[in-house]
């Protein structure tokens, strides 16, 4: 007697439902410029807070950078 062999569609199901109805769509491209940034605000936390907050902490930081440029610039050099 041979083997009968059928072929099922693999679904993904989990205890949520059944996933299979979405299709997988293309990833964005992104500059490299974009990715970093996304990086920054992963790594750093700040996706999380507001937009007035993000922009709070990113002149923060960029006036800490600049006085300790300026400061390396005066005493240094």
């Amino acid at each position: 007697m041979a083997a009968q062999s059928t072929t099922t569609k693999k679904t993904f199901e989990n205890d949520y439902g059944n996933f299979s109805q979405f299709k997988k769509g293309n990833p964005l491209k992104q500059s490299l410029a974009e990715h970093i940034y996304l990086q920054y605000l992963l790594v750093s936390g700040i996706y999380m807070l507001e937009p007035w907050e993000q922009r709070l902490f990113n002149w923060i930081l960029i006036v800490i950078f600049a006085a300790f440029v300026a400061l390396i610039a005066f005493f240094v050099v």
